[in-house]
């Protein structure tokens, strides 16, 4: 099975970045319809939580890891907490 990766990169200052953003999430989206593709978790990924509980199959045995190992979550932001760790039972604001 074939895999690839596209990386984007701005160099515009935060306050101009609209125009990345756009083509990122057009990019981003139109790829998981098309491909199922699966954006970088610590890179920018506009998708949901749903979204990403669906393109990861593996995704409990993911959350139960970082759970053994970093129970306290001192290496996850708010939007990783949100759309990767957080169960589907919890309450997301992301959603």
């Amino acid at each position: 099975e074939d895999w690839y990766a596209i990386s984007l990169i701005s160099f515009e200052w935060p306050q101009r970045r609209d125009g990345f953003f756009e083509f990122a999430n057009f990019l981003a989206t139109s790829l998981v319809a098309r491909f199922n593709a699966r954006c970088h978790w610590g890179k920018y990924n506009p998708l949901n939580r749903n979204e990403n509980e669906r393109l990861y199959p593996h995704i409990e045995g993911f959350r139960n890891v970082v759970k053994q190992f970093d129970s306290e979550g001192r290496f996850a932001n708010q939007w990783l907490k949100e759309t990767v760790l957080a169960h589907p039972d919890e309450d997301s604001s992301n959603d």
